[in-house]
């Protein structure tokens, strides 16, 4: 299963753009991402400035948004 779909399936806060993924930093969103090496690696810490989640910390998971790219390679819009 692909981190953003296990995201998805625990509950856990998301929101995207265009390919980066963005999950609130729990120790559940983190204790999923150690099944994903590539993408833990790869992802960094921010403060969340968006409502209703101003003030949070929240991850930023380059290119690892899914519909992005299954709509890619299903030649749709992303």
């Amino acid at each position: 299963m692909e981190l953003y779909d296990e995201l998805k399936v625990a509950g856990v806060a998301m929101d995207h753009h265009e390919s980066d993924l963005y999950c609130e930093d729990t120790h559940l969103s983190r204790s999923i991402l150690v099944g994903h090496p590539m993408e833990r690696n790869d992802s960094s810490p921010f403060i969340n400035q968006a409502p209703p989640w101003v003030g949070m910390t929240w991850l930023d998971i380059p290119f690892a948004f899914a519909p992005y790219w299954r709509a890619c390679r299903a030649g749709g819009n992303r």
